[in-house]
């Protein structure tokens, strides 16, 4: 192993000047930067990184076959940027990393990267996600500007043979760029991310200083790409309140395969829980968990050629639960599968669906309906398709118009009598 200590370490061997050999570096003497000992190393080497802090410029550690250890303690302003194709580059520990425009950019196709650390915090992006594969796993990862995850712009090339996996207790972003503040950015760029991409995160929040969303998907890929994005996160915050921003902004997204598991988690806020917008062909969105909204709604869908999917619990406080609004002459549909809650005096459930005509359809899979209100406003709605059932709690009968099929059991239930 190669040893490197801030405090008490060298660069210099028996010739000053000199770079150390590797075997010239026993544990009693050591390198005193972690570039020095990327230097020396080869292929198969260890590098043990001690306590201390290491203001390397934001070089690049990167050295295919190396390997690293951080000690608790251990604090490095570097970046890891893979170079080259059918390298691999390993890293473990407890340390900390800061990072300057990104701290890690993956932006190699068939390159590969192991990361476990403690924290690391970027002046932008903590990792720009674009070509390559990765297993990461990090405590903290922190923003000070920009999205903490930026995902997107991969070469066509690369065909979906790109995998990263991203496994972080708390993401955050502090950034104030307009459009750019949020925490998880998928957005296309060029070409969008083509392959796999997976986030496990206990918590994710948006910035405080900016009212973009906490996650923003607009994945545009060439014809013939495939990406299928999942994130799973039980706690999926904004940063601020007051403003209407949606907490997850879903448009203009083809050929993608988007799967959010989680909640999102905003009492008192003036935010949406999801909208949808633009033209969405070929993309397929499926939300499962629970979303409870304030003064706005639940879920907003706009836009054409939409596949999404809701299952959960879904409630507001505001005029209406759900708001779907998908664009005439295009063909949508829209599953909803678990239970859709008003609180607001005379609200109403799911609304504004008149627009859902000439081949778009409303799917609704074991649905509750629970408002003072209107359970469904759709007076023009033509494909309501009720596959179990359908139970209305609420002292207004559901309003719909020129139904052509309803298939399977459904139930009307006067208030408050389930």
């Amino acid at each position: 192993a190669l040893f490197v200590d801030a405090s008490y370490g060298l660069n210099t061997g028996a010739v000053p000047g000199s770079l150390m050999s590797a075997a010239q570096n026993p544990l009693s003497h050591k390198y005193q930067t972690i570039t020095a000992a990327k230097n020396a190393a080869s292929s198969g080497d260890l590098i043990v990184v001690f306590p201390g802090d290491y203001d390397e410029v934001f070089a690049n550690i990167y050295k295919n076959g190396v390997s690293y250890y951080f000690y608790p303690g251990a604090t490095a302003k570097v970046s890891i940027t893979p170079t080259s194709a059918g390298h691999a580059c390993y890293i473990y520990g407890y340390g900390n990393f800061i990072g300057d425009i990104s701290c890690c950019m993956l932006t190699t196709i068939g390159s590969y990267l192991y990361f476990q650390l403690n924290n690391i915090d970027a002046v932008r992006n903590t990792f720009l996600v674009q070509d390559g594969i990765a297993d990461i796993y990090i405590n903290n990862l922190h923003s000070q500007d920009q999205g903490a995850v930026q995902i997107g712009d991969s070469d066509p090339a690369s065909d979906g043979t790109n995998d990263i996996k991203i496994h972080v207790v708390n993401v955050r972003s502090f950034g104030a760029s307009p459009g750019l503040g949020s925490t998880i950015n998928i957005s296309s760029g060029t070409n969008g991310y083509d392959g796999k991409f997976l986030l496990t995160s206990e918590d994710i929040k948006g910035s405080p200083n900016s009212s973009s969303p906490t996650i923003h998907i607009d994945n545009y890929l060439v014809p013939n790409n495939r990406s299928r994005i999942t994130i799973n996160c039980p706690s999926i915050r904004p940063g601020t309140l007051s403003d209407i921003t949606p907490v997850i902004v879903y448009e203009s997204t083809n050929n993608t395969i988007v799967e959010v598991n989680g909640n999102i988690i905003m009492p008192g806020s003036n935010r949406k829980g999801i909208t949808s917008s633009g033209d969405n062909a070929g993309a397929k969105f499926t939300f499962n968990g629970s979303i409870i909204a304030d003064n706005n709604f639940a879920v907003d869908i706009a836009g054409s050629n939409n596949n999404i999917k809701l299952n959960g619990e879904f409630q507001s406080d505001f005029t209406r639960t759900i708001n779907l609004n998908t664009a005439t002459s295009v063909p949508s549909t829209i599953t909803l599968n678990g239970e859709v809650i008003n609180t607001q005096a005379g609200g109403n459930g799911i609304e504004k669906i008149k627009s859902l005509t000439d081949g778009c359809s409303l799917v609704i899979d074991t649905l509750k309906i629970v408002c003072d209100g209107v359970s469904i406003n759709a007076p023009a709605l033509d494909t309501v398709k009720v596959i179990h059932s359908l139970a209305c709690n609420t002292d207004t009968l559901p309003t719909i118009g020129a139904i052509n099929s309803i298939t399977g059991s459904v139930a009307y239930f006067d208030a408050g009598v389930e």
